[in-house]
């Protein structure tokens, strides 16, 4: 915004100068993004496109004595049409993701939120609530016997813009854990892997008693093990907002409280899978099998679209079946 008064000379001769130029350099990068992106496939020009543009922002905005949080922002709306291109096939996706090739190597759930990669996970992440939408994994048997020591650094993750992020103000005297999808455990492969482990972005508020340090850990620990007994898994983590609206917030920065918990589990050897909802409550962990459903279920409830490069006729069959405990590989 350009304020127009009174002040030293040459000021507002000044301030017009850095107006048009922050313009110029905003046009120069639009044209230049929108001209590769027509040799490019949407999902690659997405992924090659937004990294370097996010950098361009931040310099740009420092530079011309801007909001850097905004400048990030604005710029990452304009390259939002690149997202829904981001999908489609295993190769297609390890064009787009990079280095979370192999977590999108299934697809991505979804085209809302801002995709964040990580060295352990990939996630959508959702401003308004200020959590995930989902979270992807790829635990293989060796990642799953890592010996990294947990090492707690929670902190609010700097890649988002403060307003659309959660701070650790939220949490403070809540009520509620700050609750990993991606689990710190999945994570002691890589010490990188486990401090981004650490990041709000990653978080939800959570119940303790019973279900974070209760049932919902002693799940994560059933999935370590089947990674080890499988080989590999592929998981997908995520709340559930009842009528997508959060009936109840925390912190300053109203970060949406969840009404339930989704885990999918799924093995790519056998091409089965395991999906659990828990509501996010005390619950007892002999219980575990009753929260059980299909990933369909799942599906219909978030609206989200798991496993979405197979074959339409085998992510049917797997997504409408609904497993039991305990779940071993048919030999």
């Amino acid at each position: 915004m350009v304020t127009h008064g009174k002040g030293p000379s040459g000021k507002t001769g000044k301030n017009r100068k850095k107006v048009f130029c922050t313009l110029l350099f905003f046009c120069i990068a639009g044209l230049a993004l929108f001209a590769k992106a027509d040799s490019l496939s949407n999902g690659e020009a997405y992924f090659q496109e937004r990294e370097g543009a996010i950098l361009d922002a931040e310099k740009a905005t420092a530079f011309f004595g801007g909001d850097v949080d905004q400048g990030v922002l604005q710029l990452r709306d304009n390259l939002g049409e690149f997202y829904e291109g981001a999908t489609g096939t295993p190769e297609g996706a390890v064009m787009a993701f990079g280095d979370c090739a192999e977590y999108a190597r299934l697809g991505i759930p979804g085209n809302d939120g801002v995709l964040l990669c990580r060295k352990g996970y990939l996630l959508a992440h959702d401003a308004e609530f200020k959590t995930p939408i989902w979270v992807a994994e790829r635990l293989t048997k060796s990642k799953a016997q890592g010996t990294i020591a947990r090492k707690d650094s929670f902190r609010a993750d700097r890649a988002l813009p403060m307003g659309e992020r959660a701070e650790l103000s939220d949490y403070k005297n809540s009520g509620y854990d700050r609750g990993h999808m991606a689990p710190a455990a999945n994570m002691k492969f890589d010490l990188i892997a486990m401090e981004e482990s650490f990041l709000l972005s990653n978080m939800v508020p959570q119940v303790g008693r019973k279900m974070n340090q209760g049932i919902w850990a002693i799940l994560e620990e059933q999935v370590r093990q089947w990674a080890i007994d499988r080989e590999e898994v592929f998981i997908y983590t995520g709340p559930i907002y009842n009528n997508d609206r959060a009936s109840r917030t925390i912190g300053d920065n109203y970060v949406g409280v969840p009404d339930k918990f989704y885990k999918i589990v799924y093995d790519p050897n056998v091409r089965e899978a395991i999906a659990f909802v828990m509501p996010n409550a005390p619950l007892e962990t002999r219980d575990m099998p009753l929260y059980i459903v299909s990933i369909r279920d799942i599906e219909m409830e978030t609206g989200l679209n798991f496993l979405s490069t197979l074959h339409r006729k085998e992510q049917n069959r797997i997504e409408k079946s609904k497993a039991e405990m305990p779940w071993k590989v048919k030999k």
